[in-house]
């Protein structure tokens, strides 16, 4: 787990226990610095915040840089968010799934024809990658609109079944990515199943970290732009509560302020867009002072 540059001048300059904010590409933030949620979280609270978000994980590989950030830092936060969206699932049960190849973001890792976790070497990733970049600029066009991995992986599996199975099976079929695993059973998101179970456990294991610690921790849930519904995260919060974790759901939110999708999403890129970041903000910053003013002697 690297250390970003956020959560690398941090320890140098804070002189009070943070807060830490972990979670994805939402937290990572897809918003000019200064209008990102986090940003904004620290103004209004006058308290220094981690921003600690890493592109493409999982709490899997959030809480492995949490403890590297604290480590570094020399002491725990008052307070860990975790800004839960609903690829996590996916990213924790591929893990470790993603790697940086000639500055390239990019899968390691597709599912099979029976849905089995096909691992690709990274020596295979760079080949592919520099060959299909020195195509030209169709290419490049191509995967600005589509997905990088997807195509990568796709054209490297297909070698590979080609050379190795396509006697056997026939030809190749369509290759699937591993959020395919957990699409939501309609407006409810899929979690009673063994996909899940990668993410149960961290889950249950940094709960247990921060009781050992002594600091805070609360998971909150962030519908993506086409599941903004009250009971899509039912499952997922029938097991937080089960396990005695604390949560908020950006969700309740949304419908008190009556806000829509165009609100708060970027169009095409689903991630939440300048106003998506302040009101996520507005939402977080009430949930951190009540929590904060918990922990108080």
């Amino acid at each position: 787990a690297s250390v970003n540059a956020e959560c690398r001048k941090r320890p140098t300059v804070i002189r009070e226990d943070p807060i830490y904010l972990a979670g994805d590409s939402f937290t990572w933030g897809y918003a000019p610095y200064e209008v990102k949620f986090g940003t904004l979280l620290e103004l209004a609270l006058n308290t220094p915040v981690l921003k600690c978000g890493v592109t493409h994980s999982g709490q899997r590989h959030q809480f492995a840089k949490f403890k590297e950030i604290t480590e570094s830092l020399g002491r725990f936060p008052r307070l860990v968010v975790i800004n839960y969206v609903n690829n996590d699932v996916a990213n924790d049960y591929a893990y470790p799934h993603s790697t940086v190849v000639e500055g390239w973001l990019v899968d390691k890792v597709v599912l099979g024809e029976s849905q089995e976790l096909v691992r690709i070497h990274e020596d295979t990733l760079r080949s592919e990658i520099k060959k299909r970049l020195e195509a030209g600029s169709n290419f490049r066009y191509f995967v600005r609109a589509h997905s990088f991995s997807y195509n990568v992986l796709a054209g490297i599996y297909r070698k590979i079944k080609s050379a190795i199975l396509d006697a056997w099976l026939g030809p190749v079929k369509p290759l699937a990515n591993i959020y395919e695993l957990t699409v939501g059973s309609g407006d409810i998101y899929s979690y009673d199943n063994q996909y899940a179970q990668p993410n149960k456990e961290v889950l249950v294991q940094w709960l247990a970290h921060a009781k050992r610690h002594n600091y805070s921790l609360i998971v909150s849930l962030i519908s993506s732009r086409q599941h903004v519904t009250k009971n899509f995260y039912h499952e997922v919060e029938q097991f937080l509560r089960e396990e005695g974790m604390d949560f908020v759901n950006f969700t309740d939110y949304i419908a008190q302020h009556k806000l829509r999708p165009d609100d708060i999403y970027w169009t095409h890129d689903g991630h939440f867009n300048i106003n998506g970041n302040r009101e996520y903000a507005n939402f977080l910053s009430p949930v951190v002072q009540e929590a904060l003013l918990r922990k108080l002697p």
